[in-house]
């Protein structure tokens, strides 16, 4: 009998913690409510059926920047010396389609190499706020309209931030960006392989492979997340009453971007997931200024992200990171709310 528990236990360990956060919660709605559970389960298959020509589209661009190389491209981008690059890599941050497991060890080779910190920094801020995936998940849950307002966040976020950094570095700041012993293999691997750019990628077996591989991770990865976010909208449509959140978020009032901007520090899970219960609490009533404050304030100063910066870098560029997005979400949202 203790064998069987420890077996079961060790096999629950290499079970994904997304998928049994997911099933843990689908568990606790059916011991509370069972009918709550059918309901929970339906809006989560609907919500996937609806979504998944949009999935398929964002596995196939994950797969193909692999496969084709753009991803390299990407890498030597930021590692321009000059201001230009700044907007470049701002720029291209905001439609890498790169996970924030993979940005960390490429901004750690990039940072280790010698790459000066303004165009990282460009690099870094704009690429957890936006990517392809995302901007065509923001564009079927949301609309065209917020998502390219996102995007052109993600850019000008990304783009401010690079140039503020380099201003300081000239002056002297950030003399010492990484904190010693952080640049592992993966961080040193990130810019190894140099893959030309090859756009009939399906010419090269290897690269078909790593397509494959690649656009499977990213589904999977996509999938995990919005099932945990459409069981969480599920029970926000059943039990959050739209004229409460009209009232709190909605009314238009100063302090509503604000307060998402700092609820969105503690509560924001992950990008793809934080797009559709956003979405639907615009859809009860609030501002969309303030949607877009805590879509932007969160994706930057989330407590997994902003953990993974401070075991990265010193405390200065940690405190600068945590600024930038801070700042530029509210910026961003008094804007968006001003214009909307």
């Amino acid at each position: 009998m203790t064998a069987a528990v420890g077996a079961l236990v060790q096999n629950a360990r290499k079970i994904d913690p997304v998928y049994l956060a997911a099933l843990a919660l689908l568990i606790a709605i059916g011991v509370i409510s069972l009918p709550q559970l059918i309901d929970s389960v339906e809006f989560l298959l609907m919500a996937l059926l609806s979504i998944s020509p949009f999935l398929l589209l964002s596995m196939a661009a994950a797969g193909g920047a692999q496969a084709t190389g753009l991803d390299q491209r990407i890498s030597h981008l930021v590692q321009g010396r000059t201001s230009a690059m700044i907007l470049g890599a701002a720029f291209f941050g905001s439609l890498a389609p790169l996970c924030s497991c993979g940005v960390i060890p490429l901004i750690a080779a990039l940072l280790a190499a010698g790459v000066p910190l303004g165009p990282v920094m460009a690099f870094w801020i704009s690429s957890p706020l936006m990517s392809i995936e995302k901007y065509i998940l923001a564009s079927a849950v949301f609309d065209v309209g917020f998502a390219t307002a996102y995007l052109a966040t993600a850019i000008v976020m990304g783009a401010v931030a690079g140039f503020v950094t380099q201003a300081l570095v000239k002056r002297g700041g950030f003399s010492n960006t990484l904190k010693a012993g952080v640049v592992g293999c993966c961080a040193s691997n990130a810019l190894k392989e140099d893959r030309p750019l090859l756009w009939k990628f399906w010419q090269e077996s290897d690269r078909v492979a790593l397509f494959r591989d690649t656009s499977t991770a990213s589904g999977l990865f996509l999938l995990k997340w919005l099932s945990l976010a459409f069981i969480i909208e599920s029970l926000m449509v059943a039990y959050l009453p739209p004229e409460y959140v009209g009232q709190v978020l909605g009314s238009g009032d100063w302090w509503t971007v604000p307060a998402s901007t700092i609820v969105g520090i503690p509560a924001y899970l992950n990008g793809f997931a934080a797009i559709p219960m956003v979405s639907r609490l615009v859809e009860m009533g609030a501002a969309p200024g303030a949607a877009l404050a805590f879509l932007t304030a969160g994706a930057v100063t989330s407590i997994p992200a902003a953990m993974g910066v401070f075991a990265l870098v010193r405390k200065s560029v940690f405190i600068a990171y945590i600024l930038f997005g801070v700042t530029g979400s509210l910026i961003a949202g008094y804007a968006y709310q001003a214009l909307a």
